[in-house]
């Protein structure tokens, strides 16, 4: 690691080589000094999330938005996050650092988007937006209670698993093999690589909160009868103005 604290090198605009770089120490971001360096870039990218998620949900309140769980839309950590987070981990094992962060911060968020609304057409060009809405990390009861459903793929599969809630384009569940003590954990591979959490949270926060976006502006005819067609060119400016850079 670099002289320059972590901390440092990241606010000045080196974020994406410094998250690499303690993907790339792997358990080793658990030992002293790594794990004090590290601990705070991962609280700031919390930060940052929570700063974009807060515009976003206002943002979608004032478009018309409806959401499906408007109770979990956006919800903070209450005083019990930590026995939640240990709890989970002393089922499941422990959580990659920016996992355990988010439960600290964040009770759930749920973007997805009521069913009607989904199929029909909004004045103000929301509908259909939260159609393979893939913004949502469920409680940590929730994700317990669909973790003792899963069901793993093959026996390599046969690991603790820890589910967010969405899912990816193959259909596999979005979450985390546990434990893993890595600052970062893979999120998913829907046949593209393994894609990290932070890497899944950048794309969602370059398309407003819904990456499917890009599939609105490029498959029209292929999602038209499914759904309605967002106005992804009016309302994705509105959406992505002044996110923060993780």
């Amino acid at each position: 690691m670099s002289a320059t604290s972590l901390l440092d090198r990241y606010l000045s605009g080196d974020r994406v080589a410094v998250w690499d770089e303690m993907i790339r120490l792997g358990p080793l971001i658990r030992r002293e000094p790594s794990f004090s360096e590290a601990l705070p870039v991962v609280r700031e990218v919390v930060d940052r999330c929570h700063v974009n998620l807060k515009k976003l949900h206002g943002r979608l309140i004032d478009l018309g938005y409806a959401f499906a769980k408007p109770g979990s839309a956006l919800v903070e950590a209450g005083p019990g996050a930590e026995d939640r987070i240990r709890a989970i981990e002393d089922r499941l094992g422990t959580l990659p650092m920016l996992v355990r962060e988010w439960y600290q911060r964040f009770e759930s968020v749920d973007f997805s988007q009521s069913w009607p609304q989904q199929i029909e057409t909004v004045a103000s060009g929301v509908g259909g937006l939260g159609f393979n809405g893939t913004l949502i990390m469920q409680d940590l009861d929730a994700c317990r209670a669909q973790s003792e459903e899963w069901e793993p793929s093959s026996p390599e599969a046969r690991t603790a698993f820890l589910p967010l809630g969405p899912y990816a384009s193959n259909c596999e569940a979005m979450g985390f093999r546990l434990p893993d003590l890595g600052v970062d954990g893979i999120y998913y591979n829907d046949g593209g690589g393994d894609t990290y959490f932070i890497q899944h949270l950048r794309e969602t926060f370059a398309w407003g909160g819904f990456p499917f976006c890009a599939g609105f502006l490029n498959r029209h005819r292929l999602i038209r009868h499914i759904c309605a067609i967002p106005d992804v060119e009016r309302i994705l400016p509105i959406l992505r103005e002044g996110m923060l850079p993780i």
